[in-house]
Formats: C-alpha cells, sequence, structure tokens
C-alpha cells in the first residue's frame, strides 16, 4: 500500500538541471535479492528500525520518487549471542503508477 506523502510531514523537492547522480549503479536478478535478503533475515532473525523523520526527503519526476533519509538499526540474534546497532541512510526509488513499485533502493551505514 503506497500513499503520498504529507505536505507537511515531508518536504518534496523538484529536481534542478545540475542534479547527478552519484556512486554507481547495479543491475540485480531477482533471485540473488531474494537471496540476499533471505540470508540477512536467517543471520539476524530480530531487527527494529526507527526513521528519523526529520530527515525524510521525497523527490518526484517523471512518474518515479524517490525517497531517502536516514534510520538507527538495531539487530540480534540470540543463538548466535550476538547484537549490532548503528545508523544508516536508505535511497528508494519508486514507480508511480496504477502498480507502484520498488525499481531500485541502495543504503548505507554511517556508523
Amino acid at each position: 500500500y503506497l500513499q503520498r506523502p504529507e505536505p507537511d510531514r515531508y518536504p518534496i523537492r523538484t529536481p534542478s538541471r545540475k542534479a547527478a547522480i552519484t556512486g554507481r549503479l547495479q543491475l540485480t536478478d531477482l533471485s540473488s535479492i531474494i537471496a540476499d535478503k533471505r540470508s540477512y533475515f536467517q543471520r539476524w532473525p530480530e531487527r527494529g528500525y526507527n526513521v528519523h523523520d526529520e530527515s525524510v526527503m521525497v523527490t518526484c519526476a517523471n512518474e518515479r520518487c524517490m525517497v531517502s533519509g536516514t534510520y538507527d538499526w538495531v539487530v540480534r540474534s540470540l543463538p548466535r549471542h550476538k547484537q549490532a546497532k548503528g545508523v544508516a541512510r536508505f535511497s528508494y526509488t519508486i514507480a508511480i503508477g496504477p502498480n507502484p513499485k520498488i525499481i531500485a533502493e541502495s543504503s548505507k551505514v554511517v556508523r
């Protein structure tokens, strides 16, 4: 279920002509994505996330929206007696239309 964000909650920006793509794009097939997610969920069966509301930015153009921000995360595995936590950046590109879908995603741990 996808809903347009409330205008007063998350600032919506329109891209400028000088907008540039940084980093590198990598196409990944669906089976690799599912295998990677499955491995992560098995390694860390307990997970918690808290998005920093003030960090969320939404930019929409040409039937696509990019949503980015930061969040706190904590993961735990009782069988392995391990826990980790930190802060990460996220970015999703969503194709808007009759059947909205995520067409790109990325995240990076910042601490």
